[in-house]
């Protein structure tokens, strides 16, 4: 069960705050699904696992300091809860709870908003084997930098974003050698008033391969999630 906790930490640890639009103040609630999966061999054999659960997030942005013109900088600051449940992994079920927040630097150009993150992710698993009734849980908080764009429409806007984190050797055991995740998130806001936003957000983690031994099995694993979700920003 330890193995499925630290992979599903990895998998998800760069998510990051990405509420509305840049540059307004909103407060969103956002439902969907959270999928996890590990491309895996044991022993050279294909050990694939792919599930999903419920997923719910609740989301702030806060402008605090705007543009005063084109091309001149602002500030937002961003905070995001996240939660998920019902994700089955052999016989693990793992709840979620996920906190990441930041400041986001932006200069806003025509048409487009380039900014970068400097935030962090805490984050909380939660496994239950549910064949003994014994649980463990696992958290980490790690700083997760990250550069991006909005692409501005007439009612709509886009924001593609990277976030990355590099992990030193053996950080959460001896038997894992960890190295860099990547994730990509593409937010993006309907202007429906002048007071609601609707939003989608697809989010996809790309993670690094790496191998241990599980007594007389040798594994190999690199982990994935994709996360979807569709709500309204509160704009005030």
């Amino acid at each position: 069960m330890k193995k499925y906790c630290i992979l599903a930490i990895l998998s998800i640890l760069l998510a990051q705050a990405n509420a509305s639009t840049i540059g307004v103040n909103s407060i969103g609630v956002n439902l969907g699904s959270f999928e996890f999966g590990v491309d895996a061999s044991v022993n050279g054999t294909n050990a694939d696992i792919s599930k999903s659960g419920f997923a719910y997030e609740i989301s702030g942005n806060f402008n605090l300091i705007s543009p005063k013109e084109e091309k001149s900088f602002g500030v937002d600051a961003g905070i995001r809860y996240l939660g998920s449940n019902g994700i089955s992994l052999g016989d693990v079920d793992i709840d979620i709870t996920m906190i990441d927040g930041g400041v986001r630097p932006y200069l806003s150009l025509s048409g487009v908003t380039l900014f970068a993150d400097a935030g962090f992710s805490y984050i909380k698993i939660e496994g239950t084997e549910t064949s003994t009734g014994l649980s463990r849980s696992e958290s980490e908080t790690s700083f997760a930098p990250g550069v991006g764009a909005q692409i501005n429409f007439e009612k709509l806007n886009v924001r593609p974003t990277l976030h990355w984190v590099t992990y030193g050797d053996d950080q959460f055991d001896s038997e894992l050698d960890l190295n860099d995740f990547v994730r990509l998130t593409i937010p993006v806001s309907y202007n429906f008033s002048d007071k609601i936003d609707i939003s989608f957000k697809y989010g996809h983690t790309f993670g690094t391969s790496f191998s241990y031994t599980d007594g007389a099995n040798s594994m190999s694993v690199e982990p994935y999630m994709n996360e979807y979700l569709i709500g309204l920003d509160y704009k005030f």
